[in-house]
């Protein structure tokens, strides 16, 4: 089998998959001759630890908040190395979308992705590097940009560098703040249940922190404390805030000085009646109130107690404090029922137009989600992603970034396709920033008297400002001929699937992915021989090919003179493809659906046997004799 593989880059995480950094350049610009791509870097040395870091970076909750972006955003799908949010700026009152991919391709190593207006691709690197210093091994923040275009663009580029260099200066100089607080708390004894973080358990709004253990008994004295106003005061590792009560009575209540959720300075939020709201996320805290009628209770990992003016705290038995487990992996995306609902909150003007297409296909769910997953296939049988990159696959999510030229100038298409549970897919991609289409596609058991089939069922939602909903007819016309198109493209490739599996065929990844839903081997198991085949070879005439079946496996035997023949797998080995309908060149068949090539066994009457997969095949004058191999 000869095949050419992308270059690509394994990661420490064997099921995730991308273009190797030092790679990016080269591959945008084997997008087309015409492609210009301009290059930027930024570095920011940091006061924390790259895992801090790294959380920093995948929380994304802090965003609003802090930088003031993300103001409104929809966070489509998070799963532990992957997320997509749809975010919306209104300019000159049009809502321009911005759909925003952010992957963690390797341990501190993240790729962030967008388009503008699909004429311009930005793609970002971003790092971060152990910095040893003589406090401890801190990081340092390396950013690296692409801006992708054709070079009719190309005056815009630097207007973009400067905005993206812009940008990452006053975001990680608002962001020093939280790492500083972060560094310091690990000093005094705090971690965190974010330690090993993931875009799941950093954008997870409950309590993450874990308070060091107080040693003794401490003793405040509320006199020494000014009434109705916040005091700080320190127990041991510990910081408290609290609200004494004035000289006419009243309860007194007592916040941890630092945010539960993730460290926040709750000193520097904003008090509403008895809670204190976070700066960092927003998130509000109601203190613990004592007083006559509750001189008593926990906060956290301590039991506080109020003994006449004085309060009295101490650590809280092991035994009895709540578990905390928040390594929450798996995958976080928006339910379909509540996906317009959503799409309408970015902006109360949107419009979102819906469609709907069913087709039944003759094979089984297993190989109707693999047909969806197998992105190799659609550059021959549909004739699409002829000029793209795969640019990340892991195992329930693929990034693809494609040019489709209209009018000779590049149209980036940023596709994103997501495996949100079993047998049902989310694909997003934006169309000029103001329009978005989301598409839900389902592999839905479809019971037959023969055997289980599927039905795949897909949905989709167009969404926009209303001043370009004459679009939405045009583009749901589109989608529906595409998705009738494609399918009945794919029908014959599912038929075969199922047939050869109704021979006793298998498949070596069973449990398909993105990732081995795309691998260039073989992959099918053919099923074994239990007796002898003789095949006859006198109707064959010289320079003519044909199909003949030994048992349930079938042969493609070509002879070459009388005495020489040339014998391939009818069966593509890869995935079941049919070599009968690919193309014979240089002695090598071309499978039609992958446009793999595969060299045959060649048998001489001096040179009479040879093996072929699993099969061992002799040349005895006019006919082979196919076995089995010893396993």
């Amino acid at each position: 089998m000869q095949t050419k593989e992308p270059k690509i880059h394994k990661t420490s995480k064997p099921t995730l998959i991308h273009v190797d950094p030092n790679d990016l350049e080269t591959s945008f610009k084997s997008l087309g001759p015409s492609i210009a791509v301009t290059k930027g870097h930024f570095e920011f040395p940091v006061s924390c630890d790259a895992r801090d870091h790294d959380w920093n970076h995948m929380d994304q909750q802090h965003r609003p908040h802090i930088h003031h972006t993300y103001a409104n955003p929809i966070r489509v799908v998070r799963e532990q190395n992957f997320a997509l949010t749809l975010t919306c700026t209104p300019i000159l009152k049009f809502p321009f979308m911005v759909l925003l991919t952010d992957t963690r391709v390797d341990v501190g190593v993240f790729y962030q992705a967008f388009t503008l207006f699909n004429l311009v691709y930005v793609h970002s690197i971003i790092r971060s590097i152990p910095r040893p210093t003589p406090e401890g091994e801190l990081s340092q923040v390396v950013t690296d940009w692409y801006v992708v275009s054709h070079r009719f663009f190309k005056f815009l580029h630097p207007l973009i560098e400067k905005k993206l260099r812009r940008v990452n200066e006053m975001q990680n100089q608002e962001d020093e703040s939280v790492r500083i607080r972060r560094t310091e708390l690990r000093k005094k004894g705090f971690c965190f249940s974010t330690d090993a973080p993931n875009y799941i358990n950093s954008n997870s709004l409950t309590s993450n922190t874990q308070f060091p253990k107080l040693e003794k008994t401490y003793h405040i004295s509320l006199e020494s404390l000014t009434p109705l106003v916040l005091n700080k005061v320190s127990i041991g590792p510990i910081d408290l805030l609290v609200l004494p009560k004035n000289e006419t009575g009243g309860a007194t209540t007592i916040w941890f000085s630092d945010c539960p959720h993730e460290g926040g300075p709750l000193e520097a939020g904003k008090q509403e009646n008895d809670m204190i709201r976070c700066p960092w996320h927003s998130l509000a805290f109601k203190g613990l109130e004592l007083g006559n009628e509750n001189p008593g209770g926990t906060l956290g990992n301590l039991q506080i107690m109020l003994d006449k003016n004085e309060l009295v705290v101490s650590q809280v038995d092991e035994e009895r404090m709540p578990s905390s487990n928040h390594l929450q992996t798996g995958m976080s995306y928006i339910h379909p029922n509540d996906l317009i609902s959503h799409f309408k909150s970015l902006d109360r003007s949107f419009v979102v137009t819906t469609g709907h297409f069913e087709f039944p296909a003759d094979c089984s769910v297993q190989d109707l989600d693999w047909n969806h997953m197998d992105q190799n296939h659609r550059i021959y049988i549909h004739h699409t992603y002829q000029n793209s990159i795969r640019l990340i696959r892991s195992a329930n999510f693929t990034l693809t970034l494609s040019n489709n030229p209209i009018w000779k100038l590049p149209f980036f298409i940023l596709m994103v396709d997501i495996r949100v549970n079993p047998n049902m897919f989310y694909q997003a991609f934006s169309l000029l920033n103001i329009i978005y289409i989301h598409s839900i596609i389902r592999s839905v058991p479809r019971p037959t008297p023969k055997s289980e089939y599927s039905t795949l069922v897909t949905d989709w939602y167009i969404v926009s400002h209303p001043i370009f909903k004459f679009l939405h007819s045009f583009l749901e016309q589109k989608l529906l001929r595409i998705n009738r198109v494609q399918n009945n493209e794919d029908a014959p490739v599912r038929v075969c699937r199922s047939k050869l599996r109704e021979k006793g065929y298998s498949f070596n990844a069973e449990d398909r992915d993105f990732v081995n839903s795309n691998i260039l081997a073989p992959n099918v198991r053919p099923p074994k021989l239990t007796k002898t085949y003789r095949v006859p070879l006198h109707s064959i005439k010289a320079q003519q090919m044909e199909k003949i079946a030994a048992g349930p496996i079938d042969l493609l035997i070509r002879r070459e003179k009388n005495d020489e023949v040339m014998i391939w797998l009818a069966d593509c080995p890869h995935e079941g493809g049919p070599l009968d309908q690919g193309e014979l060149v240089d002695g090598y068949i071309q499978c039609p659906w992958h446009h793999l090539k595969f060299s045959g066994l060649h048998l001489i009457q001096s040179s009479s046997q040879g093996i072929l997969g699993r099969l061992q095949i002799r040349l005895d004058r006019n006919e082979l004799i196919v076995d089995q191999t010893q396993d």
